[in-house]
């Protein structure tokens, strides 16, 4: 590739981001009409329109089962592109990590107990925060638990145990009871697409990327791996991921084109909650201030400007650095017209002024969270 350092990795960025916009809507795409398919299949099982006989349930069963493997892949090949690309950060922060295993786990209770298997939460060990990334931790110990669950059979245990280490780090074990993995393929495991078993007369479902998703999770959270297994004696995959407050980054707002008192109280609001922001007027280059701030959520105001602003912000929606972005419209406007232009026009969110400032806050996370779900969805 020609020219110089910047421009090669600013081209193998763009590239990247590109890869995962184009990922991101196939996969979008495949994900709509299978949604819709997995519900209707649903609705035949609850047999809301009539009974069916015991061949047609597990025919519908199969469809439902076979359904959601394929949603598992496409969300796999979305996540890992994300990552691979450099297009999802990691976005740290303080939380409770007891709290998060105990929801994470209650997720996999149901799914453990449809196959048989005896699952084991054990987080008692876990005390205070850590600060890391929530999202991406849960990418990695929802592969470990699906993987073990995958290879685990009727009547076996798995456990999922949590502790906070000396260094404030958090420590996570994944055991299970099941086939093992043989130790000319414990290398080989974390890498895309490789699958222990090959052929047609492979018993396991699955592309290859659950794994190897874990791997490049921990690399972004700065974590380590350990792999024990024996054949036929089970698996045990330890993670040590560490507390890294240095990382924590404020979440960036713009704050564009709102009158001086608004913009004042705004300022403070959100300088008071932690966040970073900048403002800009409509007239201004909007364009060259978010590509050096890189806003991950925007405030525009629409009763300031009329319908420039609301130019401004179908502009917003059409444009490369702007189409992802959360948008909250404010205006003094509850007409029930006033709303529907706004969101016709690419907002997010619609707020009447005067509000609440903790309303605001409330919204603004709110979106903010869904922003970043839409990266791993």
């Amino acid at each position: 590739m020609k020219g110089n350092k910047n421009q090669g990795g600013e081209s193998v960025a763009n590239e990247g981001a590109k890869v995962s916009r184009i990922v991101g809507n196939i996969t979008h795409e495949l994900k709509t009409p299978l949604h819709s398919m997995l519900a209707l299949a649903q609705l035949l099982l609850s047999e809301a329109d009539g009974p069916l006989n015991d061949e047609q349930k597990k025919q519908v069963r199969m469809i439902v089962r076979n359904g959601d493997e394929l949603l598992d892949l496409i969300t796999h090949l979305l996540n890992y592109s994300n990552l691979e690309s450099g297009s999802q950060r990691a976005q740290f922060e303080k939380f409770s990590p007891k709290v998060f295993l105990t929801e994470l786990a209650a997720t996999f209770h149901p799914i453990a107990q449809r196959k048989g298997i005896v699952f084991e939460g054990n987080f008692e060990r876990v005390v205070g925060d850590v600060v890391s990334d929530r999202r991406l931790i849960r990418q990695c110990v929802s592969n470990l638990v699906s993987n073990s669950l995958k290879f685990s059979s009727s009547g076996s245990t798995l456990s999922l145990f949590g502790a906070t280490l000396h260094d404030g780090s958090l420590l996570v074990e994944v055991a299970d009871g099941g086939i093992g993995i043989p130790p000319e393929a414990q290398q080989e495991i974390f890498q895309e697409f490789y699958q222990v078993e090959s052929g047609e007369g492979r018993r396991y479902g699955g592309v290859g990327l659950g794994l190897a998703l874990v791997k490049s999770a921990l690399e972004h959270l700065s974590g380590t791996l350990e792999l024990r297994s024996e054949s036929g004696r089970g698996t045990l995959f330890r993670v040590t991921i560490p507390s890294l407050p240095e990382r924590v980054r404020k979440r960036r707002i713009l704050i564009w084109n709102t009158d001086a008192s608004v913009e004042l109280a705004l300022s403070e609001c959100f300088r008071s909650a932690g966040y970073d922001f900048r403002t800009v007027g409509l007239g201004e280059r909007v364009e060259s201030v978010a590509a050096e701030f890189r806003p991950e959520l925007i405030l525009l105001d629409l009763s300031h400007g009329g319908e420039e602003s609301r130019r401004a912000l179908l502009e917003l929606r059409g444009s490369n650095w702007g189409g992802a972005i959360p948008v909250i419209a404010m205006s003094t406007s509850d007409q029930v017209g006033d709303r529907a232009k706004a969101f016709e026009g690419g907002a997010s969110d619609y707020l009447v002024k005067p509000f609440d400032l903790r309303e605001l806050l409330a919204r603004v996370k709110t979106q903010l969270s869904k922003g970043s779900d839409a990266l791993s969805a």
